[in-house]
């Protein structure tokens, strides 16, 4: 799809090599180091966006020094790795997660400085580059979604959804489980991108918990649209979760917890509760609760005033990125 679009689309060979362990560059910058990229850079004197921490390894080399070098970043890399190597059960994973977290307590700041401007993902975001980069923009999440397409009326049961190989998300599902699914006399679904035999095993024991993984796209969004009530708790609370955008455009009514929402400017479109018997006091009064089409005009009014649209986002990335236009 990209050919249908681009000038020209290169694809690189990501090199692994046990050197990269003892390298002081994290493994994710490090792994994508390829003097091909860096040559193609140098054919021209455009822009150049760099997508995520990840795509920085050139971004402080001194030829490129006088190019308009925009870092488009997706976390706070240095908090979010903090997070996998705690919620990763895997030894082998949380050891290579707190080695990467060694390395980006430097690497973050001393690499991201080098940068023209810096387009944050999040509120949260925005505000503690700010303490390090004099040029930090606010530009929200990319997403698929055009327009709000909530159904209004009801439906019979709860959604939580994600991708279940993540360990945030992997112990946000057994937190719910245990907390507040197995507490509910309503149809509870997780969709997810594998089955988990830690989450498999804990379902089983209760008859309106269902766990349905590998479904295509659209029907995920079927199942978003079709739940009456999306929950979306998580205990990480970097970037802003496309997830709960998705939620908020094509579901009825959204929880969440205050890390999902902090600083997203989110908030008044989800009905934030962070304990257990908030969320299931909260869940057996609104299943009773139609979805009205005031409450969809509400969220797409919303939407559109505070820059969550695709429009407003490329247009203030557009201005960072050619400045002079």
């Amino acid at each position: 799809e990209l050919l249908n679009l681009c000038y020209k689309v290169i694809y690189y060979k990501r090199t692994k090599n046990i050197k990269y362990i003892f390298s002081t560059i994290p493994s994710f910058v490090n792994t994508r180091n390829n003097i091909e990229l860096l040559k193609n850079l140098l054919d021209n004197n455009y822009p150049i966006l760099f997508e995520g921490l990840h795509s920085c390894f050139y971004l402080n080399h001194p030829e490129l020094v006088n190019r308009n070098r925009v870092v488009r970043t997706h976390n706070i890399e240095l908090e979010y790795y903090k997070k996998l190597a705690i919620y990763d059960r895997n030894i082998f994973n949380k050891i290579h997660y707190f080695f990467e977290t060694l390395k980006l307590k430097n690497y973050e700041v001393n690499t991201l400085k080098h940068a023209s401007a810096i387009a944050a993902i999040s509120k949260n975001d925005f505000i503690y580059l700010k303490t390090f980069h004099n040029n930090v923009n606010h530009v929200s999440a990319f997403h698929p979604n055009d327009d709000v397409i909530s159904k209004i009326g009801k439906g019979d049961f709860i959604l939580y959804h994600g991708t279940l190989s993540i360990p945030e998300n992997l112990n946000a599902a057994i937190w719910l489980v245990k907390n507040v699914f197995s507490k509910l006399n309503y149809k509870c679904i997780i969709i997810g991108n594998c089955k988990p035999k830690s989450l498999s095993n804990l379902i089983k024991r209760y008859k309106n918990i269902e766990l349905i993984s590998n479904i295509p796209t659209n029907e995920i969004h079927s199942y978003i649209q079709n739940a009456h009530i999306n929950i979306l708790p998580t205990f990480q609370n970097t970037g802003i979760k496309l997830k709960l955008l998705a939620a908020i455009f094509n579901g009825r009514f959204c929880i969440a917890n205050s890390f999902m929402v902090e600083n997203t400017g989110l908030d008044p479109l989800c009905i934030v509760k962070n304990s257990p018997t908030e969320m299931i006091n909260s869940i057996n009064e609104i299943m009773k609760t139609p979805f009205t089409e005031e409450i969809i005009e509400y969220r797409r009014n919303y939407l559109n005033e505070n820059n969550f649209t695709n429009e407003k986002s490329i247009t203030n990335l557009l201005k960072i990125i050619f400045p002079t236009l």
